[in-house]
């Protein structure tokens, strides 16, 4: 009888000690900010579901560059750019499998706005001219930052003769990372509104 009251001593003193906390963050309520279910995350997602997901998403979110970049400075470079794509299959591919089991993914809001932010990029690269002139900014940026980095910066854009496949390939994956810099804000905005609005119901 002892040992029972001092257990529950301990577990009184310890659910106070949690709610007096004041560094404890505020709890979450409404649909979206609660974790699913245990049953929604038995069945994580294959190595090889994963695979065919990335490339099929990198790949198109991939082409407006593509022929962006194939009609200015890599037009003999095309190997690059591929090259630079099945990295951030590969990269994708990796961070899916890790983090799926991850607490941050098993929230209801988290995997609606990763379909809407990538469902949004894959739709806007498919509608050509706005993904065209997305992917051209971007470029143009990266291009920037490479010739910059390297010591060819100047009002002349990059030669040609000096566009080899390692300086395409660097283009290549800057320009990728600056739009999933821009990805990844558009979809925690999103994040940001389905949980507004889960609270809200």
């Amino acid at each position: 009888m002892t040992a029972s009251l001092a257990k529950q001593t301990i577990r009184g003193v310890a659910l106070l000690t949690e709610n007096a906390n004041p560094y404890a963050p505020p709890a979450l309520e409404g649909e979206f900010n609660r974790p699913a279910e245990p049953s929604k995350m038995a069945n994580p997602r294959s190595w090889l579901r994963s695979l065919l997901i990335w490339s099929t998403v990198c790949w198109i979110s991939a082409a407006p560059s593509f022929v962006w970049g194939m009609a200015t400075i890599a037009t003999q470079q095309a190997w690059a750019m591929c090259l630079g794509v099945l990295i951030f299959i590969v990269v994708y591919t990796l961070l899916d499998q890790v983090s799926q089991n991850h607490q941050w993914r098993c929230w209801r809001g988290v995997p609606l706005a990763l379909k809407i932010g990538y469902g949004t990029r894959i739709f806007v690269s498919i509608l050509f001219p706005i993904g065209g002139i997305l992917d051209m900014f971007c470029g143009l940026l990266s291009i920037n930052l490479v010739t910059l980095a390297m010591g060819w910066f100047g009002p002349e854009p990059l030669p040609m003769e000096q566009a080899n496949f390692l300086t395409c390939l660097a283009i290549t994956l800057v320009q990728g990372t600056i739009l999933n810099i821009v990805l990844a804000v558009y979809t925690v905005t999103v994040l940001g509104l389905i949980i507004a609005i889960g609270n809200s119901r």
